[in-house]
């Protein structure tokens, strides 16, 4: 569902009007990786806002990100890592972690993100709302606004032009 009202409100916007300027912006993708669970969120085609997409159930991961990644022409994938707070990784953090390499094979960039509070931050954003499926994709916006906000000055539309 997620994906196909993205795609309605940016079908007639200047940047998919521009075939140079699309592949220049490409999007970026972020990941809030979970148990039962997957967060996905969305860059805007200047990278530099975030926007939640969906929830998607862990066993249906890769697929479902391979064809975003060729619907969105999807460039870069931002994963959300969990640490211990003695800083050892999770399980969940080895799963997300071999998601990556499967992503890497389909010629996108990688980068992990801390996670840390996100999920605390997307709750708290949600005051009165109890569903934690539907915290998942505030988390991923989240971690990727993290990404954004140190990259926006790479991607902006005056550093390319």
């Amino acid at each position: 569902r997620g994906i196909f009202e993205f795609n309605f409100c940016y079908q007639n916007t200047l940047w998919h009007s521009i075939p140079a300027m699309r592949k220049i912006m490409n999007r970026v993708l972020g990941i809030d990786f979970g148990e039962k669970f997957v967060g996905l969120a969305i860059s805007d085609p200047a990278r530099k806002y975030s926007l939640p997409l969906e929830v998607i159930s862990t066993s249906v991961t890769f697929p479902h990100v391979r064809n975003l990644i060729t619907l969105e022409e999807i460039s870069t994938v931002v994963i959300g890592l969990a640490l211990t707070p003695s800083g050892h990784e999770t399980n969940i953090t080895k799963a997300a972690r071999r998601l990556a390499d499967r992503l890497t094979k389909l010629g996108v960039k990688i980068v992990f993100e801390n996670e840390e509070l996100s999920t605390f931050a997307a709750k708290r954003s949600q005051q009165g709302i109890t569903s934690a499926k539907f915290d998942d994709h505030l988390a991923a916006s989240i971690i990727l606004q993290q990404y954004l906000n140190r990259n926006i000055e790479e991607h902006s539309p005056e550093s390319i032009l």
